[in-house]
């Protein structure tokens, strides 16, 4: 439970977001945040809550599988989801979990260009064919800011951890 609190402080979820989303005071997440209280001290229903809206927001990024593994949190998908359709010219509802994760994959080709990987800071776009825009175009959409990347550990010759994306 611990890790996973200090996930979500430590990720680029904003502290008024996770306070809403979560009911916990936001002045408690500024403070965690801020080192001017500690996780020892934080109580077990607020940490409760705090693990809560973790586990809410893995349920709802796995139903979306590869597309939802990309995002930092569901509200940045949603919002990628609705500037993509904003473009395209089907409706949402037309559009299964098969379609998203060949979007994901368009994402996943982007972030990988040919090695040229992208750091924490860079926006990543893909291109949707002029067969499938409603002007006829190919465009290219914003995905999102790379907010994580992996890293490597050279003690264990290993790398870990994800892309993750947000607006």
């Amino acid at each position: 439970m611990r890790r996973q609190i200090e996930r979500l402080l430590g990720s680029e979820i904003s502290a008024y977001a996770i306070a809403k989303k979560s009911g916990v005071p936001y002045s408690t997440i500024s403070d965690l945040r801020t080192g001017k209280r500690t996780l020892d001290g934080l109580s077990l229903a607020n940490a409760e809550k705090l693990v809560n809206y973790i586990k809410l927001e893995e349920k709802k990024m796995s139903e979306w599988g590869k597309l939802g593994k990309l995002f930092i949190d569901a509200d940045s998908m949603a919002e990628f989801m609705n500037r993509y359709f904003d473009m395209y010219e089907t409706d949402i509802e037309d559009i299964d979990l098969f379609g998203w994760d060949a979007v994901a994959d368009d994402i996943e080709y982007a972030i990988n260009n040919y090695g040229a990987y992208k750091n924490i800071g860079d926006f990543v776009e893909i291109e949707i064919s002029r067969n499938n825009t409603k002007n006829g175009n190919p465009e290219l959409i914003t995905v999102g800011e790379v907010v994580e990347s992996p890293n490597y550990d050279s003690e264990t010759d290993q790398w870990y951890g994800d892309y993750k994306l947000k607006n």
